[in-house]
């Protein structure tokens, strides 16, 4: 199944978003051995399948994975303790690990051919145009919903993996690529966890209120869809008018 980028805890209390962490915090879903495992069998196979196919593309996956946790397992109480205005703070995270993640996309892509630093560039800036628009919902929600409301990194994990799994076509593909769709599942949610993360944990709201897990979810994807519908528009609208500062449609359907 072709990739499809559309882009393209020691005690209860710290495992809150309201807390801050200490330095020997295990977070969830690093904690879990089951997860861990299916996903390095996950990334091996289709990595695997990449090789066969001569294709570098899912190669994204372990790198971005490998920075993103690296990242915030080592920084998350430092981006707790930056002091600057919380909009400000999740904004620049926000839209700073989108531009980090392309830059990935925009590698991996190269590797295909000879690479350039000309091509390079020009790759970065085009699915940077692109995945601007695309995850100014996903950020813009994220902010209204930690307002409100009271995350765990499980609940950040589920939120936002469900909603890359419906944003990539996972579930749009299940059915007709069964094995494929089951390759991609835990990558694709890590993904979209290490992209919603450092923003969410880094800015918390102590009278967030706490919901049931069940109603949290679909509040949080609802408020999700709802923010994402004019960015998404938007970029259609641009696409058509000036395709060539987007990826080609070969790389993003169009």
């Amino acid at each position: 199944m072709e990739l499809v980028y559309t882009h393209d805890l020691k005690s209860c209390a710290a495992r809150h978003v309201g807390s801050i962490p200490t330095s020997g915090t295990s977070m969830y879903p690093f904690r879990s051995k089951i997860l861990w495992v299916a996903l390095i069998v996950s990334l091996l196979a289709i990595c695997i399948l990449s090789i066969q196919e001569n294709s570098f593309q899912f190669f994204y996956y372990p790198l971005w994975l490998a920075l993103g946790y690296l990242f915030l397992n080592n920084s998350r109480e430092r981006l707790v303790r930056w002091h600057t205005r919380p909009w400000i703070k999740f904004l620049l995270l926000g839209y700073g690990a989108v531009l980090v993640e392309e830059i990935i996309v925009a590698f991996v892509h190269t590797l295909g051919g000879t690479f350039t630093l000309p091509d390079f560039l020009s790759q970065v800036q085009q699915f940077w145009a692109f995945n601007i628009l695309a995850f100014t919902g996903f950020i813009i929600a994220w902010y209204i919903l930690t307002r409100r409301f009271s995350y765990s990194i499980r609940d950040i994990f589920i939120v936002a993996g469900v909603w890359g799994l419906f944003s990539e076509h996972i579930f749009a593909n299940a059915l007709s690529y069964p094995v494929a769709a089951a390759l991609l599942v835990l990558p694709v949610m890590y993904s979209y966890f290490f992209i919603a993360a450092p923003a969410v944990v880094s800015t918390p709201v102590p009278t967030a209120k706490t919901i049931s897990k069940p109603l949290l979810y679909v509040v949080s994807l609802a408020i999700i869809l709802a923010c994402s519908i004019i960015p998404v528009l938007v970029l259609q609208q641009v696409r058509e008018r000036v395709p060539r500062i987007f990826p080609p449609c070969e790389y993003i359907p169009c």
